[in-house]
Formats: structure tokens, sequence, C-alpha cells
């Protein structure tokens, strides 16, 4: 018989930042009679998995791709993992920069019982809350003269010249607005 896959109560809800924990992922096989050895495959579409393996168990972890790790254990360890790890267990993405707003999750569970090696995979979304980044503004290294610019008020009624001023944004979900500030009456701006 093919394994058991039950996401239920999979984490559905992750923040767009490192470290997020999925959990709620149980696996079974009907043809495991005495907690045999199980192994279980997790992708993710973007992102790099990790696992923070339970000291007490014998469970094994293997790097596929960064996107991919797979699990080799006791079932009932694997589920300590997958299902309710402890605080700073279990499997772990990296969300951030997240180029969409959800990531697809791929789990793959191996036969135990069953030497055809019968796979199961399930496949869920997970929902990723948008979390601000922060914008940079820099001058460009080749207009360093700018940063000190003294004018006479004469002088500037001709105009100030500005340039190499790059406001840059660190995340494509995200606009960026640059606030001009005390600009005497009268005076105009232009850009290009």
């Amino acid at each position: 018989d093919k394994p058991e896959i039950d996401t239920d109560h999979i984490t559905t809800v992750i923040s767009e930042a490192a470290n997020q924990t999925l959990s709620g992922i149980v696996v079974g096989d009907v043809d495991a009679i005495n907690n045999e050895v199980m192994t279980v495959t997790l992708s993710v579409d973007f992102g790099r998995l990790d696992a923070s393996l339970i000291p007490s168990h014998s469970v094994t972890f293997i790097r596929v791709s960064e996107s991919s790790i797979a699990l080799t254990g006791p079932i009932s360890e694997l589920n300590a993992l997958l299902d309710a790890p402890a605080q700073g267990q279990g499997i772990q993405i990296d969300a951030s920069y997240a180029p969409s707003e959800t990531v697809t999750l791929t789990i793959t569970a191996s036969d135990v019982g069953n030497p055809s090696g019968m796979l199961e995979t399930e496949q869920k979304l997970i929902n990723i809350t948008p979390v601000a980044n922060s914008a940079t503004l820099s001058i460009a290294a080749d207009h360093n003269d700018i940063k000190n610019i003294h004018s006479s008020l004469t002088a500037s009624n001709y105009g100030i010249a500005l340039s190499g001023i790059v406001a840059a944004l660190t995340d494509v979900h995200e606009e960026l607005f640059l606030e001009l500030s005390d600009i005497p009456t009268g005076a105009s701006i232009e850009t290009s």
C-alpha cells in the first residue's frame, strides 16, 4: 500500500522572512509494523529549506538542493519533527524576498513495507505575508561633491544641480516614494 500524508493542520501562512517554521505534516504507512524507517522529501518552488533536528532522535537530513531536503528516520520521529516541533526545531524555510504571495510545498513519502518503492506526493500552497524592507538612498560615488553644497541665496536663485542621488527598493513588491521638504516658495524641481 502507498504511504499516507496528512496535511489537515499544515502551516498555511508564513512571513516574508528567514526561519519560518513549517509544521502540521503527519506521515504514515499501513505497511509499517514496528515504527519502521521512512524517507520524506520536502521541496519548495522558491526559498531555502533547512531542518533543525531533534537531538535525541535518529532522523537524518540530506540537502538535495537549496529548495529540497530529504529526511529519513522512524515514522514516529519524523512526525515529531514535521507535525509539532519544539521551539528551534523542525523544518524552516527562508522566504525572504519572496517573488510571489505564495510558495508551493511538495511533500513526498516513500513506501516502507513494499520494495516496489511506491510514493505518495502532496502539494500545498502556503501564503506569505509581506514584510516591508528598508529602501536605500545613496549618492553615486562619482557624484560625492553634492554632499557638501554651499551656496548663497543669490546663486541658488539660478538653481543648484543635485545629481547622482540613487533611491532603490530591495523588494519588487513595494513602491518607493521620495519626498523633498523645505523647498523655498517659488522654487521648482526638475528630474531627468
